[in-house]
């Protein structure tokens, strides 16, 4: 489904790269948040070329390969923007796809469910490209594919650089509306949780993992559930 990628620089061997500066900006796993990649005014340190070139020119997706001890979520995921470099701080992999396809796959990597998988995979709060292509992806039709892309659009959309991926929102716009972004998170993990194939008390189970995400953020994702499940 998807193939990893190497990063432009290692951030420890390339100072020298980064006191020379240059028009390139680089990020580290710092840069990433569910369905966010910092803005460019942001980012410190630049670099005056790349390493690394997409085939096509197609996105990358990209996985924070440290959280901090104290944050809520531990996978933060994003499609990070064309021509930026990368650190060795962040996973990146290439989709053997299309755009939704990818942002797809942005959906799974943020789920509660696997991130409940990759805390039982990595005890520790590093998460490394061999834990990452372990884990299970479903390969569902084409139109719950479109379906989740188009609602994983509505988030990142709000960022011109990924303005090319506006014709997989469907018929929806993208959303600045912070409780509204939320919502739409908790939609997309019940969607996943559905695609698993997980009951009501599996789902609860592996909310239960997650101790300090508000309790109102998974009754939501409960919630959602629920409908999805109603609807057959």
């Amino acid at each position: 489904y998807a193939e990893t990628v190497s990063y432009d620089y290692n951030m420890g061997h390339g100072r020298p790269a980064f006191e020379r500066g240059g028009p390139i900006p680089l990020l580290e796993g710092k840069s990433i948040e569910q369905y966010e990649v910092v803005q460019p005014e942001q980012i410190e340190k630049r670099v005056a070329f790349r390493k690394q070139v997409e085939p096509n020119g197609q996105y990358r997706i990209a996985c924070a390969d440290v959280a901090g001890t104290l944050d809520a979520r531990r996978m933060l995921c994003s499609v990070l923007p064309h021509g930026y470099a990368t650190g060795h701080t962040i996973n990146a992999f290439l989709v053997n796809g299309n755009d939704a396809e990818r942002l797809f796959l942005v959906a799974m990597l943020n789920s509660y469910v696997i991130e409940w998988r990759i805390r039982q995979l990595a005890k520790s709060n590093h998460i490394v490209k061999m834990t990452l292509t372990q884990l299970p992806v479903p390969r569902p039709p084409k139109q719950d594919v479109e379906r989740i892309a188009s609602l994983v659009a509505s988030l990142i959309t709000i960022d011109e650089r990924f303005a090319d991926l506006k014709p997989l929102l469907q018929d929806k716009t993208p959303v600045f509306q912070e409780q509204k972004r939320k919502e739409i998170k908790c939609l997309i993990d019940a969607e996943i949780a559905h695609l698993f194939g997980l009951t009501d008390i599996e789902l609860r189970r592996v909310l239960e993992r997650f101790d300090k995400v508000p309790q109102e953020t998974k009754d939501l994702v409960m919630k959602y559930f629920q409908e999805i499940a109603a609807q057959g």
